[in-house]
């Protein structure tokens, strides 16, 4: 709707400028304003522009969320954490990397967590992908997960959570449905001071970011679990929208 709105109002706006002969440039600006917000857009998978994502849990339990795995250092030790405190987490896997260590995939699986599907290979130019590309990227990291566990994810989430419209067709391709999230860690950014002082913002229905490929991670984790694992009702992500 928003989408649609915008395009009639840079339509309007080409209209005026028509109409009453403004300058060349005044094209220029209205079209790269247009631009420029669009883009935007895709940067934002919070506003559900293109994409409608995921971005609470249905009730109040909390979802820990690993994306860019696996990894063969800090997996494991993501993994021995929540396996000390009974916590079943959701871990968004790269393809590529799941047949680089099957044995960590099988691993995620037997203790209980749910599997979603990260794209095959994360790369950088992927978000400028074409609807066919898209679709190909999703359902290869399908095959590669499935040849390990024996099944396929239900869920995705797009690297860098960036979405476009060409993902938005792809996705409705493949049936597979978008996570998004509700609090972002900035464990790949941030110190560990900083991550934990976002964690320390969990509140009941957030859908959590993190990452099991980065050392800050498993250090926050190790100190925040302590003192939250008996305040929420930790939960992999649940496919109930609110």
């Amino acid at each position: 709707m928003i989408v649609w709105s915008l395009r009639f109002l840079l339509f309007c706006v080409l209209a005026a400028a028509f109409v009453y002969d403004w300058p060349w440039y005044s094209y220029a600006i209205a079209i790269a304003l247009y631009i420029g917000v669009m883009v935007s857009f895709s940067f934002r998978i919070e506003w559900r522009i293109y994409l409608d994502s995921l971005l609470k849990q249905p009730d109040d339990s909390v979802a820990l969320t690993f994306d860019d795995g696996p990894h063969p250092e800090t997996t494991p030790a993501i993994l021995d954490l929540l396996q000390h405190y009974n916590i079943k987490a959701t871990f968004f896997l790269i393809g590529e990397k799941c047949e680089q260590y099957p044995e960590l995939v099988r691993r995620i699986m037997a203790d209980g967590h749910q599997i979603a599907n990260h794209s095959a290979t994360h790369a950088y130019s992927i978000s400028l992908s074409s609807r066919r590309a898209w679709r190909d990227e999703i359902e290869r990291c399908q095959r590669q997960i499935m040849t390990i566990v024996g099944t396929a994810p239900l869920l995705f989430r797009p690297p860098y959570g960036v979405t476009t419209p060409n993902l938005s067709k792809a996705l409705a391709d493949t049936g597979l449905t978008p996570v998004g999230w509700s609090l972002h860690s900035h464990d790949w950014t941030s110190s560990v001071s900083g991550v934990l002082k976002r964690l320390n913002t969990v509140d009941q229905g957030d859908i959590v970011l993190l990452h099991d490929s980065c050392p800050n991670t498993v250090e926050a984790l190790t100190s925040w679990l302590p003192a939250v694992s008996k305040d929420f009702d930790f939960k992999p992500v649940v496919t109930t929208r609110v």
